[in-house]
């Protein structure tokens, strides 16, 4: 009988140089898959918030509030006086505008009282824009005046450095109170 031997066929298993690339190679993988799902994330984010500032900036209602909570009368040193001024039908003062870039600048905003066929409401251009605030009636302005004069409000604010607390927006059937900027 003849019997037969084994061959010498090497050791079994992975050497340490190949488990070290196997290790490798899924390190890799799995960081790419986080910067992967991160960048998702982020992207899901930043289409998140643009659609809140387009929303913002396209709802005249929005615009308008807006507007007024950055409204300020002061100037800065060397600029000459930016004073408000209303009355039942118009209105001027100086905000910040939104520019595209997301920043801000100064700005002069002017409002009117809108009674034209079809369309009764609130004009308003800041920054070269123009929105309509439609309502279902034409509005007055009215300016709330503040503690100095016992919280009355006014038809007609005389130009000057002194904002009113806020401004409401009269029609026929509803009151659109707005406050102006940060008041002590």
């Amino acid at each position: 009988m003849q019997v037969q031997r084994r061959r010498n066929r090497g050791p079994a298993g992975f050497t340490l140089l190949e488990l070290l690339v196997g290790l490798l190679l899924i390190g890799i993988v799995g960081v790419l898959g986080a910067v992967l799902i991160s960048t998702a994330a982020q992207a899901e984010r930043t289409v998140h918030v643009a659609s809140i500032a387009h929303q913002r900036f396209s709802d005249p209602r929005l615009v308008w509030r807006d507007l007024l909570l950055h409204a300020h009368s002061q100037a800065l040193p060397g600029e000459p006086a930016r004073p408000f001024a209303g009355s039942a039908k118009d209105v001027q003062f100086v905000s910040q505008c939104p520019r595209s870039e997301g920043f801000r600048s100064r700005c002069t905003v002017r409002g009117e009282s809108l009674d034209s066929t079809g369309v009764a409401g609130l004009r308003f251009t800041a920054g070269g824009t123009t929105w309509i605030l439609e309502t279902d009636a034409p509005v007055d302005f009215r300016y709330l005046a503040g503690a100095i004069t016992g919280d009355a409000w006014l038809v007609y604010w005389q130009e000057s450095d002194h904002m009113p607390v806020g401004v409401a927006l009269v029609g026929q059937s509803d009151t659109l109170v707005f406050r102006f900027g940060a008041h002590p």
